[in-house]
């Protein structure tokens, strides 16, 4: 579904990702982990076309879209939920759920499937949906941040840091529900510092340092790596 081929990016003459190439099949969750300014987020943003990204291949669905502009992309069947969640605070749940919908505003109809779908995902967002944004938990803003990602009904979902400052509850509830997304036919590039966690839950991984992709594999032998083990696991 994705593929990056030796994708470059730079912010201004500084370089942040060297030669990156990865790829996300449909169905899979596959996770990119790293210390902090390793290149995670960058790689998200070039994707999304938000980061130059003058040399190098990004494809979607066989369909090259580096440098496209983001709104496009999004319309291809992209959404992502940025670290640090940005929601809307002034606005309440239902209009950042309806935010969330604007890449499909001309199919009216399918906005209380897609609310009713949301809802069941994340009840406490029904109980609060005229409450502002703002004024909810940090949690709860995550489950709205992941809610309203999915309004767009994206055919890949990339997820940066959504266990960032959340007590470990919460997390487990983040994960959890992560993996039911994925159940539910979203193919997902998720971002995280927690790399255990991410690790557990992905089909496959990939580990970027100091902007370049260091190793990669399946999930479970990632885990059992030596080198992953001692550098991001804690053991």
């Amino acid at each position: 579904m994705l593929r990056l081929e030796k994708v470059n990016a730079f912010y201004g003459h500084i370089q942040a990702l060297h030669e990156v190439s990865l790829e996300v099949a449909e169905g899979e969750i596959v996770c990119l982990i790293g210390a902090n300014g390793a290149g995670k987020t960058t790689t998200l943003m070039s994707i999304m076309g938000v980061v130059s990204t003058p040399q190098g291949k990004i494809l979607f669905e066989g369909e090259d879209i580096t440098g496209r502009p983001t709104p496009s992309i999004v319309h291809k069947g992209i959404s992502c939920v940025p670290e640090g969640r940005r929601i809307f605070p002034q606005l309440t749940v239902m209009e950042n759920l309806d935010m969330g919908f604007y890449p499909r505003r001309d199919r009216p109809a399918e906005f209380e499937e897609d609310l009713e779908r949301v809802f069941r995902l994340f009840p406490v967002l029904e109980e609060r949906k005229d409450q502002l944004g703002g004024t909810l938990s940090g949690g709860q803003q995550q489950m709205l941040a992941l809610a309203r990602g999915l309004m767009a009904r994206p055919k890949l979902l990339l997820l940066d840091e959504p266990s960032l400052g959340l007590a470990p509850l919460l997390v487990e509830q983040v994960m959890e529900s992560i993996v039911e997304i994925n159940k539910q036919g979203t193919t997902v590039l998720l971002v995280e510092q927690n790399a255990l966690m991410a690790l557990e839950i992905s089909h496959r991984g990939y580990v970027l340092e100091t902007g370049t992709i260091t190793i990669s594999g399946e999930s479970g032998k990632l885990m059992a790596d030596a080198q992953v083990r001692s550098s991001y696991l804690g053991t």
